[in-house]
């Protein structure tokens, strides 16, 4: 809401800073604007049309270390889209020895307010020894600065078989799959999931 004071053939800008809130990148969207005598009379109400305008805004997100077995390994990474158009981001895999191999997709689109987890997985070289070694992902929407982050590749004996990153609702169950060597097994509870085997954790 503003007040602005306009004499004769005078003109006023009324600049519009944010878009309406839970609007979305091309909507089309109305301003009512009311013209009044500085006494209050005569006063009339327009109707103004606009378009919101593209405000895009993509974060990268990761937790723990990008854990892989001979059987390959997920991420706990994820990519949220908070601004109010729909994002096209490409991914890009750095950082791994040149017999690694990576697999899934190296884009992704995401509606607004979405989040997904990152379905890329990586698969190492049958003679690996087991050494450590510092990942980049990066992303990059066309109209952002792209953004990185560090992750440990780390050999484990369970690793995820999809992407442990998922949106549910609450008292609804969703499956995620593990890929599993060895004697362990797992432990639900209200806290989550435990590994029981917690050299693994």
């Amino acid at each position: 809401i503003r007040d602005d004071l306009v004499t004769g053939v005078q003109t006023c800008a009324l600049p519009i800073f944010t878009p309406p809130p839970q609007s979305f990148a091309g909507e089309i969207e109305e301003i009512l604007l009311q013209i009044s005598d500085n006494d209050g009379q005569g006063s009339t109400i327009e109707s103004i049309p606009f378009r919101v305008a593209a405000k895009p805004n993509v974060t990268l997100d990761t937790r723990g270390h990008w854990k892989v077995s001979q059987d390959g390994g997920y991420p706990a990474a994820w990519i949220t889209n908070n601004g109010n158009d729909i994002a096209q981001v490409s991914i890009e895999i750095s950082g791994l020895p040149s017999d690694w191999n990576i697999l899934g997709p190296l884009q992704m689109t995401l509606s607004p307010n979405e989040m997904r987890g990152l379905q890329i997985e990586l698969l190492p070289p049958s003679d690996w020894n087991g050494f450590e070694f510092l990942a980049q992902i990066r992303i990059q929407h066309p109209d952002l600065e792209p953004e990185t982050r560090s992750i440990l590749v780390k050999q484990s004996n369970i690793t995820w078989k999809s992407s442990p990153v998922v949106s549910n609702y609450e008292s609804l169950e969703s499956i995620i799959d593990l890929n599993t060597r060895g004697d362990t097994f797992l432990l639900s509870s209200s806290e989550g999931i435990k590994l029981l085997n917690e050299n693994d954790a």
